[in-house]
């Protein structure tokens, strides 16, 4: 039995049309989207900075939960 292409006609065209719109307003967004400026001396002060986490306690020094 043959399946009926003519009901699924407005599924795939509202489909369509909701994905095209989608698309071009990505597009059009992006295209106004101006590209932020490039500042070398802050890419620098951020370059020496050290990554991660460090944990450091001075000898004789806890913390025993008291506020």
């Amino acid at each position: 039995m043959p399946l009926p292409i003519i009901p699924t006609v407005p599924v795939i065209t509202s489909f369509a049309l909701r994905y095209g719109a989608t698309a071009l307003t990505t597009y059009a967004v992006t295209r106004k989207i101006k590209l932020g400026r490039h500042d070398q001396s802050e890419e620098d002060a951020h370059n020496k900075v050290e990554e991660g986490i460090t944990l450091r306690r001075k000898s004789g020094e806890y913390n025993q939960g008291q506020a």
